[in-house]
């Protein structure tokens, strides 16, 4: 009795199929998927995803800074069993200020190049992550 059925539905389908005509797809439809792929293959093959996000580094650094800040001020006071016995009178001592004089004109060429290469490293690592 299933035979019977099957063979039914399938004469059926078969006289549908018939009656149907053969609908073709626009002129243009393989590059539109084709471009779609693509566009779509880019996006997810070059995404930047850092492993520590900028917020988790801020935390990091900012414990970082406050627990040397720490040490270092209990050092200077003595009063901790963590303090560390910091000795900077070996500066004092030798001439290291004479070492690194600079003049007026080696400062006022140091100083804004600096910024001015912090600022181009900036603009161009921003250029390039918006490119991809």
């Amino acid at each position: 009795m299933n035979m019977k059925e099957d063979k039914h539905i399938e004469d059926l389908i078969d006289q549908m199929m018939k009656n149907q005509t053969l609908e073709t797809p626009s002129f243009d439809f393989t590059s539109k998927v084709m471009d779609r792929v693509s566009v779509s293959q880019k996006n997810k093959a070059f995404e930047y995803k850092p492993l520590i996000s900028k917020q988790t580094s801020l935390i990091v650094l900012s414990i970082l800074v406050i627990l040397i800040s720490y040490v270092l001020q209990q050092g200077t006071t003595g009063n901790s069993k963590w303090s560390i016995p910091l000795d900077f009178s070996f500066l004092s001592k030798s001439n290291i200020s004479e070492m690194f004089s600079f003049s007026k004109i080696t400062t006022y060429i140091a100083v804004p190049g600096t910024l001015m290469l912090f600022a181009q490293i900036t603009f161009l690592r921003n250029h390039f992550n918006h490119k991809n």
